[in-house]
C-alpha cells in the first residue's frame, strides 16, 4: 500500500508532503530519498500561493511508479 501523507509546518506557509508505503508487516518513510518530493512540493506551494503552474500532468504517476 502507498499513499501521501501532508503534514501543516507550525509557523510556515506550505506543508510538508512525505511519500509512505507499507511492505509486509513494516513501514517505510522515503520522503528523504525522493527529490522527486521536493518537486511535488514545490508545486504544491505554488497552487496554495496561487501562482500559476504550467504543468498539468499526474505527477505522482511521472515520479513514482504506483
Amino acid at each position: 500500500m502507498t499513499g501521501l501523507r501532508v503534514t501543516e509546518v507550525p509557523f510556515v506557509k506550505y506543508r510538508t508532503i512525505e511519500l509512505f508505503c507499507f511492505q509486509r508487516t513494516e513501514f517505510y518513510r522515503k520522503s528523504s530519498e525522493f527529490k522527486a518530493s521536493e518537486k511535488l512540493s514545490l508545486y504544491l506551494r505554488a497552487i496554495e500561493n496561487g501562482q500559476k503552474v504550467a504543468q498539468k500532468r499526474n505527477l505522482l504517476k511521472s515520479f513514482w511508479k504506483i
